[in-house]
């Protein structure tokens, strides 16, 4: 047994997809406040997601969705201070009943677990960990927005506790090219393996 062998880590019976953040706010055409941008990178992001889900279910992979919902109850004064130019509430991504909180890719099942998160780490405040170690799960694909935020958060956190770790690096993406590859390289040098979302299905598939 090679702990770092992809054979090992990608085996359906031991593996989860982790689908991070890939909403309408981060995702879509439209800012949330209103300003149009190139979204190219994120629809291509979703289309190879897309693909990965399938194959995630046929095989028999737990997919697992994480979504951002921020809320007022949940702020804190070090929360809305965490950027050097912080911006007010309205501005916030990803606001409870709003589009911006639903999926750019293809939702979830009835019976696919959604963990809600109110800060970039996916593991803090949520059951995730949980969820994980109840199915028996001892590592993840990760995938999702923004590979250098909540998806290289949840990266460094699942390796601090004890989960193998591949990144589907065509199933996440930045808002710029160089923070995406940049993260990837992080991750790639300390965190995990990663790879392309194709490695990955023809290992499931297999």
């Amino acid at each position: 047994m090679v702990f770092g062998d992809l054979g090992y880590r990608l085996d359906p019976s031991r593996v989860a997809l982790l689908v991070v953040d890939v909403q309408n706010d981060f995702c879509g055409p439209v800012t949330v406040t209103g300003v149009a941008r190139d979204n190219t990178a994120m629809k291509k992001v979703a289309a190879a997601l897309d693909e990965l889900i399938s194959v995630a279910r046929a095989s028999g992979v737990p997919v697992i969705f994480v979504r951002t919902v921020q809320d007022r109850r949940a702020d804190s004064p070090i929360w809305r201070a965490r950027r050097a130019d912080p911006y007010p509430y309205e501005d916030e991504l990803c606001k409870p009943g709003t589009e911006g909180i639903e999926f750019f890719c293809t939702p979830p099942l009835d019976d696919e677990a959604v963990v809600t998160k109110r800060r970039y780490d996916s593991f803090i405040g949520t059951d995730l960990d949980h969820l994980l170690r109840a199915t028996k799960r001892e590592a993840i694909v990760a995938t999702g927005c923004l590979t250098d935020i909540c998806v290289e958060t949840a990266v460094r956190h699942a390796v601090s506790l004890d989960y193998f770790v591949t990144v589907a690096s065509d199933c996440c993406a930045s808002f710029t090219t160089e923070a995406h590859e940049q993260a990837l390289a992080r991750m790639e040098r300390a965190y995990g393996r990663v790879v392309d979302s194709g490695v990955i299905a023809n290992r499931w598939r297999g």
